[in-house]
C-alpha cells in the first residue's frame, strides 16, 4: 500500500515537473559531415595532449616518471610539448579515418573491394 502511494507520489511529481518546464522545440540538430567531425576530434586530442604536457612539463611532474622536458624555457617546452602532441592526434585521425572507412563498409556494401 505504502509503495503504490510513494509510485502515485512519483508519478505525479514527474508530471508536475513536466507541465512547469516543457521541452524547448527550439532545439534544432544540425548534421555536420565526416571530415568536420574528425577534424574536430582530432584538434581536441592535440590541445588536449598540449596543455597536459605542458602542465607536466612545467610543474616537474614529467621529470618525475623519468621524462626528460626542458623545464626552465618556455619555448622549448612549448617545441617539445607541441611534437609531442601530434603523435596522440595522428592516432586519433588514423581511428577516426578507419571509423569512416567502416562505416561506409557496412551502408555501402558495393564500395568494397
Amino acid at each position: 500500500m505504502a509503495e503504490e502511494q510513494a509510485k502515485t507520489v512519483v508519478r505525479a511529481s514527474i508530471a508536475d515537473a513536466a507541465e512547469e518546464h516543457p521541452i524547448s522545440s527550439a532545439v534544432e540538430l544540425v548534421p555536420m559531415s565526416m571530415a568536420k567531425m574528425i577534424l574536430i576530434r582530432t584538434l581536441r586530442v592535440y590541445v588536449q595532449t598540449l596543455v597536459a604536457l605542458l602542465l607536466a612539463g612545467g610543474t616537474g611532474a614529467a621529470a618525475q616518471v623519468g621524462v626528460i622536458m626542458p623545464v626552465g624555457d618556455f619555448w622549448a617546452l612549448l617545441a617539445a610539448s607541441a611534437s609531442l602532441s601530434l603523435a596522440s592526434a595522428g592516432i586519433t585521425f588514423l581511428q577516426n579515418v578507419l571509423e569512416l572507412l567502416a562505416r561506409l563498409d557496412v551502408t555501402h556494401p558495393a564500395m568494397r573491394a
